[in-house]
C-alpha cells in the first residue's frame, strides 16, 4: 500500500456532506435504496450505537469544497435528520480513478457472505436482535 492509501478518518461538518446524485463524472448516483421502516431501525439503530459511525466511516471524496458521500449515503440522511454536526469520515484521494470510485461504491454494500439463519435461531437471542432493527428472517417465527 502507499501512503495515499493509508487514509485516517477526520470529522467533517455535516453541511459539508452531500448526497451522491451522480455529481461526480463518471460515477453513477448511489444505488441504494431503503423503505421508511428501514430507514427507521437505522435511525434507532444510530441513536442507540452512535459509536458504530467511527468503527463504519462514511468513504468520501472531495468535490469544490465539498465532499460527496460514496459510501453511507443513507447514514448520512439519518443522521441529518438527528441534526448531527459532524461525521467521522475517511478522504478517498482525489487521484482516484473513477473506475476505482465505482468500484468502491458497489463493493461496500455488497453482502458477499450468506446469513446462517439455523445458527442465529440456536445462538442468537432473536427477540434481541429485533430490538436492535436486525430483519430476521419470517422463517423463524416458529
Amino acid at each position: 500500500m502507499n501512503k495515499e492509501q493509508l487514509v485516517s478518518t477526520i470529522l467533517i461538518s455535516i453541511d459539508k456532506l452531500e448526497a451522491n446524485v451522480g455529481q461526480l463524472s463518471d460515477v453513477p448516483a448511489n444505488p441504494r435504496i431503503i423503505t421508511e421502516e428501514r430507514m427507521e431501525a437505522l435511525k434507532k439503530s444510530v441513536s442507540q450505537l452512535p459509536d458504530m459511525l467511527s468503527l463504519r466511516e462514511l468513504l468520501v471524496y472531495p468535490k469544490e469544497g465539498r465532499f460527496v458521500v460514496l459510501c453511507g449515503n443513507q447514514r448520512l440522511a439519518v443522521c441529518k435528520e438527528l441534526e448531527w454536526k459532524e461525521l467521522p469520515c475517511k478522504i478517498i484521494p482525489q487521484s482516484t480513478p473513477a473506475e476505482k470510485l465505482r468500484r468502491i461504491t458497489m463493493l461496500d454494500n455488497e453482502p458477499f457472505g450468506k446469513t446462517d439463519w439455523d445458527m442465529i435461531v440456536s445462538d442468537w437471542n432473536v427477540e434481541e436482535l429485533q430490538s436492535w432493527g436486525i430483519e430476521v428472517l419470517s422463517v423463524i417465527k416458529d
